[in-house]
Order: C-alpha cells, then sequence, then structure tokens
C-alpha cells in the first residue's frame, strides 16, 4: 500500500548510471585509486590534483581530475604504464596526446613552446541581442531577462579568461555592474565579446622550455594592507 511504501528504503550497491555519471562517487573512486594502488598525493590546496614523487623534492609526475577527464604529465615509459593499468582498472578508457583538448581549453606544441587556448570556445560565443530601439537608452537599467544575458556574457567571459589575460580587467570592472548594470553596461560586455573573437590570433598563454638550473622569487609587499 502507499503506506507501507512510505518507509521504504533502497540501498544503492554503485552509481546506478556509472562512476562518470555520478561526479563525486568518481572522484571519490579515482582519488583512492590512485593514493592507495598508485601511490599519489593529493595537493593539500586542490584535492583534485595529484602528485608522484621519485624522491624528496623531485616530481616523477603530475595529475588533475575532472569528472571522467583526467589528465598527467610525465615521461613516456610512465604515461603507457598508468594508461594500461588504468584502462585496465576501470575499463572503457581513451587517451589523447597534444594537440588535444581538455576541459574546453586547447594544448598544443608550438615552435614557443607549449601553448594552451580558448579559441574553438571563443569563436562559439554570441553576444546579447539587444533590439536597435533598446540600445539608444543606454541609462535604463536592465530587465530581468537583459541582467541575465549580462551575467551569461559575463560567466563565459570569465571562462575565457583563464587563458586570455588580455581580458581580465575589463571582465572584472563589468562584474562590480552586476546590481545597478544598464544598457550600456550590456552593450560594453557585448563590445568585449566583439573584440576577444576579433583578436585572438595566436593568442594563449605559452610556457617555453627553461634551461636549469631554475630559481623561483616572488616579491612581496609587506605593507599592502596599510598606506
Amino acid at each position: 500500500t502507499m503506506h507501507d511504501s512510505f518507509w521504504t528504503v533502497l540501498l544503492c550497491l554503485k552509481p546506478m548510471y556509472g562512476l562518470n555519471d555520478a561526479p563525486l562517487a568518481w572522484q571519490l573512486v579515482l582519488s583512492d585509486y590512485w593514493i592507495r594502488e598508485r601511490g599519489a598525493t593529493a595537493s593539500a590546496f586542490d584535492e583534485c590534483f595529484f602528485m608522484w614523487m621519485a624522491g624528496p623534492g623531485e616530481v616523477k609526475a603530475l595529475g588533475s581530475a575532472h569528472v571522467d577527464d583526467q589528465k598527467m604529465g610525465s615521461g613516456q615509459a610512465f604515461l603507457d604504464k598508468e594508461f594500461k593499468l588504468f584502462a585496465t582498472r576501470f575499463g572503457g578508457a581513451t587517451r589523447s596526446t597534444p594537440p588535444f583538448t581538455h576541459t574546453g581549453v586547447h594544448y598544443s606544441i608550438t615552435d614557443r613552446g607549449w601553448k594552451m587556448d580558448q579559441d574553438a570556445f571563443c569563436q562559439k560565443l554570441k553576444p546579447y541581442y539587444i533590439p536597435k530601439d533598446r540600445a539608444m537608452q543606454e541609462d535604463s537599467p536592465l530587465t530581468p531577462a537583459e541582467k541575465k544575458g549580462f551575467r551569461g556574457n559575463l560567466g563565459a567571459l570569465l571562462w575565457l579568461c583563464q587563458t586570455r589575460l588580455d581580458l581580465i580587467c575589463d571582465v572584472v570592472l563589468q562584474q562590480q555592474e552586476i546590481s545597478t548594470a544598464t544598457i550600456k553596461v550590456l552593450k560594453a560586455s557585448n563590445a568585449l565579446i566583439n573584440r576577444a573573437k576579433k583578436y585572438a590570433d595566436n593568442v594563449g598563454l605559452y610556457f617555453p622550455p627553461l634551461a636549469p638550473p631554475l630559481r623561483l622569487a616572488i616579491p612581496a609587499d609587506s605593507s599592502h594592507a596599510n598606506k
């Protein structure tokens, strides 16, 4: 009866749609596999970032997890071994080597070193449509629909800022306008999208090879919090 079924509890033995469709379950399983079975160490700053050490102060490999998309960097022998073990353990794994796209970021090797770009994502962006008569009302506050479009513009631009450092200042300034945004501000976000698409040729993050020995130097300002 309906009254009896109200007290029924079902205990799922495993995620019913598969681990990659259950992000938290998959993250826990993958983390356990890499740490307990493969000797990795999770970062204290990001539980989805992993390190394999060859000895004190010497990194053998790095890995990251994003739902069912993993990324790993190391020597070829280590990568070949770990992929074979991973595929055997979980099945159905596929492997990509440069150039490849991971979580919307394209990785490639150029004559200037490794490159990360989001041009494919950038070129798909579309500014929010503003009718001509509405565009003339620059000081008018945004309607709920227009404000949603403005937030959509900013969300896309923020994601693009991973590799487009030329956009960050303008995007941050526009974020300050969310609560009081006007048509003029919405038009500015549209213009920023158009600019990002127009000036995207060869833009991205480049990581040229550096010859050791290397030193990491960090400048700091001890009086940044006061005058």
